[in-house]
């Protein structure tokens, strides 16, 4: 590979972290990707050469399931779905990721 990956953090790109955030701390980006079959979420620092992941999280929702039967989301599969953002909001609220902006 010619060139570092920009998500691969200090360990492979050398630069620290840029104190951007809260009390010199890293400023932090979230991501959540809710597809029909799992619900991801990814945290990440910025980096000099990009982006370096500091936590995740995935669970399987399956809110897809039994759609191409009924053609609507069953309540089982949205409550699956539910829980777990519940939980992601629950951790954040927690102050594990530091202080978010919407």
């Amino acid at each position: 590979m010619d060139h570092p990956l920009p998500w691969a953090g200090p360990s492979v790109n050398g630069p620290p972290l840029l104190p951007n955030g809260v009390g010199g701390d890293p400023e932090l980006f979230g991501a959540l990707d809710l597809g029909t079959n799992n619900c991801r979420l990814m945290i990440a620092a910025q980096t000099a050469g990009g982006f370096r992941v500091v936590d995740s999280f995935t669970r399987t929702v399956r809110l897809g399931e039994g759609l191409h039967h009924t053609g609507r989301l069953s309540d089982v599969a949205m409550n699956r779905t539910v829980e777990a953002c519940r939980y992601v909001l629950s951790v954040w609220r927690g102050g594990r990721w530091g202080c978010f902006r919407p």
